[in-house]
């Protein structure tokens, strides 16, 4: 049977109650067997989990989890009185529920271990009904928790739904502490994507500086994945110099220079002006236009190096001027 869409929490529940969510779409059991469980009757087996012994029929939950049936036939002499472990109490008692009744009530904080609980005893409807209420859940708040519970339990659909939380509130989320902890693979995901919703590009550069601040154990590879995807290109001139330039862990990389000179010419949404003629070996032009309207040439250098309308030495050596403040190419990131 098809997993049906979880009901919501409930919205007009009492002051301090916790929110929970329903699961459904399972198989219940009749009528009477479900009677027989929750009164204690014919009863074949106990199975213990988080210090509670539940009173279960061996036959009900050999046949709903391939699971519980090797644990039932292993002829171990715990067999009809097994434990679960690293399952919650309150989230096996639920599972009892879906298994006996096709359906549980859960409270919204215990659905990951419902996750971690449907997946280890092989119990995929319930597997299918968590990720979708997980799915319908998904914020900024927890959307770092989600995109790694995804990944844990490789399941692509709440990979994606948390990564496309994330993005979709990027300015929010990014100046949030699971942010901050996120892995670096995770990171470059959300800020090489086109589909980062951000007010402007300094909020993206803020994100890269905040994780590499905090991250002071990551390796200099690292932190230049992080930085190389800023699209230094959208940044304003005053942005640059003032913040860019001074940023800590950007001025202190060993490659902070070329990092964003080399993330410059990637980013120009044109193909990079024909390379003046004389200009050394490894260097670029971009014309530019300031806000008075003149129009004027940034060279940029392999190692670092700027300047402006043609201010740059047979020798390499540079020298840096005064920048007219430079109209926004767009608001947000353009397509790439």
């Amino acid at each position: 049977m098809a997993s049906k869409r979880p009901r919501p929490a409930e919205p007009d529940r009492a002051a301090g109650e916790r929110p929970t969510v329903t699961l459904n779409g399972g198989e219940p059991c009749p009528a009477g067997q479900v009677n027989l469980w929750r009164a204690g009757k014919l009863c074949d087996a106990t199975v213990h989990a988080d210090g509670r012994a539940f009173q279960v029929h061996r036959a009900v939950l050999a046949g709903a989890s391939e699971f519980m049936t090797a644990l039932f036939t292993s002829g171990m002499r715990d067999s009809d009185e097994p434990t679960i472990s690293e399952v919650a109490g309150d989230v096996f008692s639920a599972l009892l529920e879906w298994i006996y009744c096709g359906e549980c009530r859960v409270e919204v904080a215990l659905l990951g271990g419902m996750l971690d609980a449907s997946s280890r005893l092989q119990l995929p409807s319930l597997q299918n009904a968590t990720v979708e209420a997980l799915v319908q859940g998904i914020g900024t708040s927890n959307a770092a928790q989600y995109w790694e519970c995804g990944d844990a339990h490789n399941i692509p659909r709440l990979v994606e739904a948390a990564k496309a939380a994330a993005l979709q509130s990027f300015g929010e989320f990014s100046t949030g502490v699971a942010f901050d902890a996120l892995p670096v693979g995770r990171v470059c995901e959300l800020l090489k994507s086109d589909d980062l919703m951000a007010d402007s590009e300094e909020v993206v550069f803020r994100a890269a500086a905040r994780w590499a601040a905090a991250n002071s154990s990551a390796s200099e590879e690292e932190v230049e994945a992080v930085y190389s995807l800023v699209k230094y290109s959208l940044l304003p001139a005053a942005f640059l110099s003032s913040v860019v330039e001074q940023d800590p862990p950007l001025a202190t990389h060993p490659r902070g220079g070329w990092i964003v000179a080399r993330s410059l010419k990637a980013h120009i949404d044109q193909a990079p002006s024909p390379r003046d003629p004389g200009l050394p070996t490894g260097w670029w032009a971009e014309e530019r236009t300031a806000s008075s309207g003149r129009v004027y040439k940034v060279y940029y250098g392999p190692n670092g190096e700027y300047a402006e309308s043609g201010r740059i030495s047979r020798n390499g050596s540079v020298i840096l001027m005064q920048q007219d403040a430079l109209k926004p190419a767009s608001k947000g990131r353009p397509q790439r």
